[in-house]
């Protein structure tokens, strides 16, 4: 095949990142936290706000828990199979360039291009994974947007049948509780929860991945120039005076405001205040943790239980007719804030690995498969071979298991 069918690289549309300031490894810290802090408060305001959304007399379905977990693993799902927003200059330039040379050509070298694009995907997603704008997206975004503790809490309420008709988050927390259930139907719920929260949310996160399958055969056309250093001060910046705002507004409502208007936005307020608390202190037992253990994250697990634990502390306390309306407001903020964001989803946590695991499973599989194969064979082999040897000598005649049938006729006439 000609040079000229083949693509090259000043022939792809590429993005081009210049990198106009260095940057130290303390301020590439500073930046990855701000972006954890900014990413925290949206993703828990997208959760309350699905939560919100979701609440409504005679809905279909009273867990809410189910939505926002579903939404964070489609976006989990589409940024880590994602190989067109992040660039890294050469990385992403390899990669389309191999996608282009696939296109093109065929026959024996179609398979060598196979693993050529592969090798140029995994070097394009090792580069991704330490961007501080992906750590920000995944465990800020989707870590906060989704929240394992709820999921438990819905699953204990429908066990217990304490799932509401109708749960207003936000403001008021009066429940309606439906009418006791006897044993079995309890169960039913509890199963309902689980089955209907792990299948939709593995079916959104496998169609996030095929969208960005879909989208990375899309060539990126748009060029981006910054410059790191004041990118980081200005997310730190924008985070801290964030936070701060959050924390001024609680004061505020709470000495200058009616008691009213604190009561509808008070527990939204705790719960964006607590939020960060809960991401970095996740995000930091995971990177000293999830390192232990090859193929179990303890971080995680240990953030998913600990955060369930005071979930269902503080779920009790908001409970006992002692305090005032701000105990209560700030107890639901830890709930809603920093429960939610200390504990991830284990769906999104353990999806992300989900195609090499099936990978690992087929290949298995087909060493199974080989070795059963293997063993058929070989005892095919043998089995033809005995009936082959001589096993009864009678009147100078050689007996053999494949001059015999197993007929009892025949063999009478044999040994006569």
């Amino acid at each position: 095949m000609s040079q000229d069918n083949v693509g090259t690289v000043s022939q792809i549309p590429r993005i081009h990142c210049e990198d106009n300031g260095e940057i130290s490894k303390p301020l590439m810290q500073i930046y990855t936290i701000a972006l954890l802090i900014i990413f925290a408060i949206l993703g828990t305001l997208a959760r309350l706000g699905i939560q919100l959304l979701t609440s409504y007399n005679n809905a279909p379905i009273i867990f809410s828990s189910l939505w926002f977990n579903l939404a964070g693993c489609f976006i989990m799902g589409f940024l880590v199979e994602d190989c067109v927003i992040f660039n890294y200059g050469r990385w992403t330039s390899h990669y389309h360039q191999r996608v282009v040379e696939l296109q093109q050509i065929g026959g024996a070298n179609r398979d060598m291009m196979l693993i050529g694009m592969e090798t140029a995907k995994k070097s394009y997603q090792t580069r991704k994974k330490s961007s501080p704008l992906y750590v920000g997206l995944t465990t800020g975004f989707c870590g906060s947007f989704t929240s394992f503790s709820s999921f438990i809490r819905d699953s204990f309420l429908a066990i217990a049948n304490l799932l509401p008709k109708h749960y207003n988050y936000i403001g008021d927390d009066s429940l309606d509780f439906p009418s006791a259930s006897n044993t079995g139907n309890s169960l039913m719920a509890v199963t309902a929860v689980i089955i209907l929260t792990m299948s939709t949310c593995v079916s959104a996160w496998l169609f996030g991945v095929h969208l960005a399958h879909i989208l990375n055969r899309s060539k990126p056309r748009f060029s981006i120039r910054f410059n790191h250093w004041l990118m980081c001060v200005t997310t730190a910046f924008l985070a801290l005076s964030s936070w701060l705002a959050i924390i001024f507004c609680i004061i505020f409502l709470h000495f200058w405001h009616s008691k009213g208007t604190f009561k509808l936005q008070g527990s939204l307020l705790f719960s964006l205040a607590f939020a960060p608390l809960g991401c970095l202190c996740r995000f930091y037992t995971s990177l000293f943790l999830n390192g232990k253990f090859e193929n179990f994250p303890l971080g995680t697990f240990a953030s998913n239980i600990s955060g369930t634990i005071v979930l269902g502390i503080s779920y009790d306390l908001q409970r006992i007719p002692v305090g005032g309306i701000v105990a209560c407001q700030v107890l639901k903020g830890i709930q809603d804030g920093f429960c939610g964001c200390l504990t991830t989803s284990c769906i999104t946590n353990k999806l992300a690995d989900l195609d090499s695991l099936c990978d690992q499973l087929e290949k298995m599989m087909r060493r199974q498969k080989e070795g059963y194969m293997n063993k058929v064979e070989s005892l095919s082999k043998r089995v033809v071979a005995l009936n082959k040897r001589p096993i009864l000598h009678c009147s100078n005649k050689v007996i053999t298991l494949e001059a015999m049938n197993f007929d009892l006729s025949r063999a009478r006439k044999v040994f006569k």
